[in-house]
């Protein structure tokens, strides 16, 4: 109706979905909408049954807002508590939803991420991240160089939250705290299949813990589980302080905090005075270190352990699904990736006791065998001459195709001594492998009964000297 009275005059709230205008609300002055869009009007033909829906309400828009001018709030449509990250805009965004409240929101990164020097964090100590945030390998690469507010990290603050499959590389660089993944983490939190490769650099002058690859500290009753992760990089600490106070995963915990780590390797190095490879007070469960802290560690490993695919078949743990790799010959280091090279062993037992190893990818093989050194260890002399002999006629270029382990006998200056009948069966097989010229003597007379034991065969002869020393062998 027609009116001059300023209170009822009506006031449009347009409601926008990537940009464009879906939905509409009326309002006189100092009132509100009273009722805000559904999913179905933001969405149109897009709307699914099947599927579950959230609204975000641009600048914390609700119904009971108050209502002064036209106006435009954009929306942001939440389908099945999940975000995909495409973008640095869809990182942001993803971001803006955390801190409006949604901490529960699963993610997953659908391509590698350059942050840049855009320093964009996740959630906020008031609005804690709380979901399920899957990189699926890809890579977010940063270079923040600054103090970053008061808490250095891409996820500030989590608590009952999962971190999975992501890769951060680059760069940070501040005089304040700093976690790569996380500031302070709490409740039940896990870290899976992540890798930290990032150069720090910090300058905290005054705080307790300074900086971490992974997480600056867990929280008071925090269960801090770290699986199949790697630190690596450079952590350089620029003041005595820092160098003190700085950890490879975490460098605080609570006394009432736990962290655990599977199956993780750090690889990092650092100039440390003080600090741990994995936590102050840690689980540690198969870890392996190359550069030790003040505070040593788990197992250490070298560079040639490595590059050797020791470690990587040691960190994949006997388990089914493929979780480290490693292209021996290319990669010097394991790689945590599913579709890397799976790693297999060859064990070397001399009297039935493991006593060298090589490792293969599928279809390859180990290279070189083992020396007399190797299997003797101790025993090994160097005024004896020694030769190998592998089961199963096992050489360099066997193909590997699994686990396996390969037997080993020991000649030693050409001579067999042969005391038992398995000493005699083991003297035939010697001479059967090509070992036509081994010489032997018998040190007990033997009786092989009815067993039909001979040395050699038509196509290997026997060619070396065999002395019975006056002993008798009994056949029947």
């Amino acid at each position: 109706m027609p009116t001059d009275k300023a209170d009822k005059r009506i006031y449009k709230v347009a409601f926008t979905y990537n940009g464009k205008e879906v939905a509409s609300r009326y309002a006189n002055y100092d009132g509100n909408v009273g009722t805000l869009p559904t999913p179905q009007e933001i969405l149109g033909v897009a709307y699914n049954t099947a599927n579950t829906y959230k609204l975000v309400f641009a600048d914390d828009f609700y119904a009971e807002y108050p209502i002064y001018a036209d106006r435009t709030v954009a929306v942001d449509v939440i389908v099945n508590n999940m975000c995909e990250i495409a973008t640095k805009e869809d990182w942001k965004k993803f971001g803006d939803f955390v801190r409006s409240g949604e901490g529960n929101l699963n993610a997953k990164l659908t391509a590698d991420l350059n942050l840049g020097t855009d320093i964009q964090k996740i959630g906020s100590e008031s609005t804690d991240y709380r979901g399920t945030f899957d990189g699926q390998g890809h890579t977010i690469t940063i270079d923040w160089n600054g103090n970053g507010g008061d808490y250095f990290a891409l996820f500030p603050f989590v608590t009952d939250a999962t971190i999975k499959n992501l890769r951060v590389t680059g760069k940070m660089t501040t005089d304040v705290p700093m976690g790569v993944f996380s500031y302070l983490a709490g409740g039940n939190t896990t870290f899976s299949g992540c890798v930290s490769d990032v150069k720090i650099t910090n300058g905290d002058k005054n705080d307790t813990y300074c900086a971490a690859g992974m997480v600056r500290a867990a929280y008071s009753e925090g269960k801090i589980t770290f699986k199949d992760c790697i630190v690596a990089g450079d952590l350089n600490g620029t003041t005595d302080n820092s160098k003190q106070n700085m950890g490879g995963f975490v460098c605080g915990q609570a006394d009432d905090a736990t962290c655990t780590f599977d199956n993780c390797l750090y690889t990092g190095t650092n100039n440390a005075k003080g600090g741990y490879a994995f936590a102050p007070k840690p689980t540690l469960n198969n870890c392996y270190y190359v550069n030790a802290f003040a505070n040593v560690q788990g197992t250490p490993t070298t560079a040639e352990q490595l590059a050797s695919g020791y470690v990587a078949w040691m960190l994949q743990s006997g388990r089914a699904e493929n979780v480290w790799g490693q292209t021996l010959g290319t990669d010097l280091e394991p790689q945590l990736s599913a579709t890397a090279k799976r790693i297999y062993k060859v064990a070397f037992t001399y009297n039935g006791k493991e006593v060298a190893s090589r490792y293969a990818n599928y279809d390859g093989n180990v290279g070189t065998l083992p020396t007399p050194q190797e299997i003797l260890g101790v025993a090994y002399n160097t005024a004896n001459t020694y030769k190998l002999v592998f089961a199963d006629d096992f050489y360099a270029e066997y193909p590997i195709y699994a686990d396996r382990t390969v037997a080993v006998d020991v000649i030693v200056n050409n001579m067999c001594e042969i005391a038992t009948k398995e000493d005699w069966k083991k003297f035939g097989d010697f001479v059967r492998s090509g070992e036509r010229n081994l010489n032997a003597k018998l040190t007990v007379d033997l009786d092989f009964g009815s067993d039909i034991l001979k040395v050699g065969s038509e196509s290997t002869g026997y060619s070396g000297t065999f002395d019975g020393q006056g002993h008798t062998i009994t056949i029947d």
